[in-house]
């Protein structure tokens, strides 16, 4: 009995992760093509670019890892550390400028208030 009641607790456990992840996929292509229009939208204000390169940020760089903290590097750090993780995450240039601006923004505000 015990053996059963394991057995169906990680098929659950399985489903669970299994809905969970394709769900998180649309949010994140939901997101990318939002922050891809952005990235090819000369008109696009500063604020939107930050916005889109958080979104990107969020939505793309999680799926291999966790987040580090914006603060966690310097600003000057940040370019060097997006432009080694795009080349393995496949994102595009200007995904990867947005992103960039995001964080070297980010971690100028963060260390600004410490």
């Amino acid at each position: 009995m015990k053996r059963f009641v394991a057995r169906a607790r990680c098929t659950l456990a399985i489903a669970f992760l299994a809905v969970a992840g394709v769900s998180g996929c649309a949010t994140t292509d939901a997101a990318t093509a939002a922050a891809a229009s952005v990235a090819t939208n000369e008109a696009a204000t500063p604020e939107q670019r930050i916005h889109a390169g958080k979104t990107l940020y969020s939505a793309r760089c999680q799926t291999c890892h966790a987040l580090p903290e914006p603060r966690s590097l310097t600003p000057e750090a940040w370019p060097t550390e997006v432009r080694n993780m795009s080349r393995k995450s496949g994102l595009s240039i200007a995904q990867a400028e947005m992103i960039v601006d995001y964080l070297v923004g980010a971690s100028r505000d963060a260390r600004a208030h410490l």
